[in-house]
């Protein structure tokens, strides 16, 4: 339900937007569309963190994790911390990737 609607919230924050250039159109646009993208992000990263909780219910050991004596919240921030990590890491990828490309010499651009 929280996928679809990031998605449109993503999609209508970019198609209605005032246009005021810092640099360039293009750049404008770049700069909004990432943080539209942000949210779709966040939205992902609950989606896992969900995920991962039906995960331990369905291998059964979601008894053994809540009957330790540890605060609810430490196995609830530990779970969404490991997906945040790994969501940022891709997104670190992702923009050093054309770098790290194109100091290879094979870019063609």
């Amino acid at each position: 339900m929280i996928f679809p609607l990031a998605v449109c919230l993503s999609t209508l924050d970019v198609a209605f937007w005032k246009v005021v250039p810092a640099g360039s159109y293009s750049a404008a646009y770049a700069g909004r569309t990432a943080n539209a993208l942000l949210l779709f992000v966040l939205a992902m990263t609950i989606f896992y963190t969900g995920e991962a909780l039906a995960r331990d219910r369905e291998l059964k050991i979601e008894p053994l994790l809540w009957s330790i004596t540890a605060p609810d919240y430490v196995f609830l921030l530990s779970k969404f911390l490991a997906t945040m990590f790994l969501t940022c890491s891709l997104i670190g990828l992702v923009r050093c990737w054309p770098s790290l490309y194109k100091r290879s010499g094979e870019w063609a651009g």
